[in-house]
């Protein structure tokens, strides 16, 4: 609060620091004071009202905490989700919207023992999740003795056809992306990629390299055809993977310079571009309105191929979507 002499005010004026962001300011003027509360520590007492859970991992079935029994299991049970008049919900089930309480499951944390698979799928139903979402699982489930990273690694993937296995049973949904952070090795054969064992520049050489592009769609068969033992699905067949991302968070903006051999050839691209669409004097960065637009016009032709694959020759039954970030 700041006071101000008590009389017409015809300006307020707000200066930046030469620190600041962007934002919306709003101000209330009043003729008295304005109370602020100041904050005071809170205790919780275990007594008759409040009584200690433990380190709160496992949950007594059956007991209060027990949100297992509003899950609907097994998860696929009606179908492949689907959108209908804007609204999530099921193929065999049309009148009744979905909704999806998830958390992430991040690298070595979905590769588990199936003991420890079936904990983790009651402890997450205990809770009341219905989606988990595998997230930086390809560097894992790449075999990395292999010279290619498009070749599977058969342990890793046993783990998440069990994992996938028990949260289906279990009620809960899964959702993945087809690359997140797998490293290029040199057997991929991608010319235009000048580092090796990177885990980002797959992103920037996608939409530009055909090389790439056929390396991204060669783990995803692989991986999405696989059948599942424990399922008897493929998981391009699955109804309990209710959503795949195409790629997570490749938008070009951030990504088109991750290395460069990647910003060398989007610099020669955009080169063409500008001459096309007169506007030589056109610079390649993102304060560059027709800089932005290259790359949007880039990035849709690329999204395109990538849907038509994943629903045309994968199949998906998922709904498929991408540009996460």
């Amino acid at each position: 609060t700041f006071p101000i002499e008590n009389k017409p005010i015809r300006e307020i004026s707000f200066t930046s620091s030469g620190r600041s962001v962007w934002g919306i300011v709003a101000a209330s003027v009043g003729d008295q004071r304005i109370p602020r509360l100041a904050s005071a520590p809170v205790y919780i007492i275990a007594g008759r009202d409040w009584q200690p859970v433990g380190d709160g991992k496992d949950v007594l079935p059956g007991s209060a905490l027990d949100f297992s029994s509003r899950l609907d299991a097994p998860a696929g049970k009606y179908g492949p989700v689907v959108i209908r008049n804007g609204k999530l919900t099921f193929r065999d089930r049309p009148d009744q919207p979905v909704r999806f309480y998830g958390t992430n499951l991040c690298s070595s944390s979905q590769y588990l023992s199936k003991e420890w698979a079936e904990k983790l799928a009651d402890r997450m139903a205990a809770f009341g999740f219905n989606a988990v979402r595998l997230h930086h699982h390809d560097g894992g489930l790449s075999m990395r003795t292999k010279e290619s990273s498009t070749g599977l690694n058969p342990e890793k993937l046993d783990q998440l056809d069990y994992l996938l296995y028990r949260m289906k049973e279990s009620g809960i949904y899964v959702t993945s992306d087809l690359y997140t952070s797998r490293a290029i090795r040199p057997g991929d054969n991608i010319p235009e990629c000048d580092l090796y064992d990177a885990t980002q520049q797959m992103k920037a050489l996608i939409p530009v390299s055909r090389a790439a592009m056929e390396n991204w769609k060669e783990f995803a068969r692989r991986w999405m055809t696989h059948k599942n033992p424990y399922t008897g699905l493929a998981w391009n067949e699955d109804p309990a993977l209710f959503c795949v991302n195409l790629v997570n968070e490749e938008v070009l903006a951030w990504q088109w310079n991750r290395s460069p051999k990647a910003a060398e050839l989007y610099i020669k691209r955009f080169n063409v571009w500008k001459q096309e669409n007169h506007c030589p004097d056109a610079q390649p960065n993102e304060g560059d309105r027709h800089f932005r637009k290259f790359l949007q016009e880039l990035q849709e032709k690329c999204l395109a191929e990538q849907l038509r694959f994943a629903k045309e020759d994968l199949k998906m039954q998922a709904m498929v979507t991408s540009l996460n970030y």
